[in-house]
Parts: C-alpha cells; structure tokens; sequence
C-alpha cells in the first residue's frame, strides 16, 4: 500500500505554542505574540495572538510554513489595499480582527457563538472564509487556497 494518511492537513509536524512564538518574535512584521484562547461556549483553543501594525490575529494553526507567512502577508495586503487609494484614509480604523482556524469543526463552533444570525449561511460553506462585523473568519484549507482567501476577506474588512 502507497500513500500516507496524516490528520495534519500541512504535513508538517505541529510544533508546541513555545516554539511558534520563538519562531514568529522575531519576524520584522510582528510586533506582539503570545499564548490565547478562544472561548467558545463551553469550549477554549489553546491559540496564539499575534499583533502586527494593523492586525491582530488569533490562530490555532501550527503549521510553521504557514504561521512565519501570515503576519507579512497581512501587512503586505495593507500596503496593497492602501496604495489602491492613497490620497484617502482607511475605512479601517483600528486594527484588523483575524481569526484563523486549525479545522473547519473549530471554525464552526466558533461561528455558531460569532454570529448565531448568520450561521445558517456561513455552516453552507465547504472552501473559504467570510468577514462580519469587520472580523476576518478563516480556516486552514491549504496553503495553496487559504492566502487568498484571507487576502479576499481582507480586503472587504480593509473596505468596511
């Protein structure tokens, strides 16, 4: 029998929250990280916070590709959106709310507490994301599709 069949949608072996804030510390682009939880309901993920210029990002992925990637991205689709209209301010005017999802289930429970008003359209979606109340809800599909499905609901959550 060929193949292998890994739980672990990166492929990599998840690193503990210790090594990951080592890891994410030192990028230029962060300028906070630590351990988190995200309550929901009965429920708490171990998370990690991570602060950049303009977002804040609660994640419970521990892919380390992924991880070291997102906070410059992030700030690298600011730059983009900014430069879109540069004669104007920012509809967005405090800080980018990013959470982002190990597994679709966290995302789920997540959303069912975030918005019980619009769960039954958001627990329709197979592959994505969506932006509510300014907040950017994503989860780890693949690295192929999940940077550009936070850069789209980025730029709805940059627009307001």
């Amino acid at each position: 029998m060929t193949g292998c069949k890994n739980p672990n949608i990166s492929g990599i072996k998840p690193a503990d929250s210790n090594t990951n804030i080592a890891i994410l510390e030192n990028l230029p682009t962060v300028t906070s990280v630590q351990k988190h939880t995200i309550p929901v309901g009965e429920i708490e993920y171990a998370a990690l916070k991570i602060e950049t210029s303009h977002y804040i990002i609660y994640t419970t992925v521990t892919d380390r590709l992924i991880l070291r990637r997102l906070p410059m991205l992030l700030e690298s689709a600011w730059q983009n959106f900014h430069s879109f209209t540069p004669d104007t301010r920012p509809r967005q005017s405090a800080k980018g709310q990013v959470y982002y999802f190990n597994t679709r289930q966290q995302w789920l429970d997540f959303s069912r507490s975030f918005a019980p008003e619009s769960f039954h359209i958001f627990e329709q979606v197979r592959s994505g994301a969506y932006c509510h109340n300014r907040t950017c809800v994503a989860w780890q599909i693949s690295r192929q599709a999940d940077f550009s499905v936070l850069t789209h609901e980025a730029w709805h959550q940059y627009c307001d």
